[in-house]
């Protein structure tokens, strides 16, 4: 990546705190172009300096960085495993350390799907064994426009 494209992802994770050095260098420069585009403006130093004249800017950037794709068990293999595994053994922990309480976070929640899916596993665990647990589950994503429709949801109202 060059040092321009560098001081716009660096400008952006200052702002936001949004950490992309692990996406591949093609996808950032491919989406940042988009954004370089829609702005009229011709390179990335003129692109920063836009950002920061413009700070509202910054949420269309991360809007193209960031994959709003959401679905209720999206990824099936990872669903089983935290309802045939994790979740029993983080119960079994609980009871036995007599702790009542379980705070989960779902990072990157966009629309709520995924949060969701993990609160049906938790209730269908708790149908087949009695639980006093007090569940938490917090949700999160950096997307602001992302989070603003999911809050027009009546169905996905916590993110």
């Amino acid at each position: 990546m060059n040092n321009d494209l560098k001081s716009v992802i660096g400008y952006l994770k200052g702002k936001r705190g949004s950490d992309f050095s692990g996406y591949r260098t093609s996808m950032i420069e491919r989406r940042v172009n988009q954004r370089l585009s829609a702005t009229s403006c011709k390179t990335y130093p003129e692109y920063l300096l836009h950002l920061k004249k413009q700070p509202e800017e910054l949420d269309y950037l991360v809007d193209v960085l960031t994959i709003n794709v959401s679905r209720f068990f999206r990824d099936t293999l990872a669903f089983e495993y935290i309802a045939d595994r994790i979740l029993p053994e983080i119960v079994y922990e609980k009871k036995k350390t007599d702790d009542h309480s379980l705070r989960i976070w779902s990072t990157g929640c966009s629309m709520g799907e995924e949060p969701y899916s993990i609160a049906i596993l938790i209730n269908e665990l708790f149908e087949k064994e009695e639980s006093d647990l007090s569940i938490n589950i917090f949700a999160t994503d950096i997307d602001r426009k992302i989070l603003k429709k999911a809050e027009t949801r009546d169905s996905v109202a916590f993110c």
